[in-house]
């Protein structure tokens, strides 16, 4: 079957704009991977204009990742927040900077340690707050379990 280039192609690159996944870019434009790769390796421009698209595209799904991330960093899910760290603050990368796999695995280790310190931390404190009611009240109140209840009295 013949191509019709000035069509198939736009329309394959609109594809990849929305889709940075090859396979389902070319199944949306019914278009054959095989003739992609062709494509890409005759044509410079068509190859450039490819890589935008697809570019472009895995900017977007990036964003929705990072976004889906403070989601979770804001709902206090700790694998979030310890990815952003790793990722995004220069203090916490030390993962990334080490290619000595001795070193890699001590940092994993501290980490682990640090996160089960925190758990257990939050797990006192949360087990603190449902037994017993707190030293500090703000003015004029009582903790329930010290509130005496009168007797109703009949008038």
């Amino acid at each position: 079957m013949a191509r019709n280039l000035d069509r198939d192609k736009p329309k394959l690159l609109a594809e990849l704009r929305k889709m940075p996944v090859v396979q389902v870019a070319c199944q949306r434009a019914n278009i054959p991977r095989s003739t992609y790769y062709r494509w890409l390796e005759a044509d410079s421009i068509f190859a450039e204009d490819a890589k935008q698209a697809l570019n472009f595209s895995t900017g977007i799904v990036n964003d929705m990742a990072v976004s889906k991330a403070i989601e979770g960093i804001k709902d206090g899910i700790p694998i979030y927040v310890i990815y952003w760290l790793n990722n995004r603050h220069s203090d916490f990368n030390q993962l990334k900077a080490s290619r000595n796999p001795n070193e890699l695995a001590r940092l994993e280790e501290e980490m682990r340690q640090l996160l089960n310190e925190q758990r257990g931390k939050i797990k006192a404190f949360l087990d603190h707050v449902h037994d017993e009611p707190p030293d500090v009240l703000p003015e004029g109140n009582k903790p329930v379990n010290d509130a005496k209840i009168e007797p109703e009295t009949k008038t």
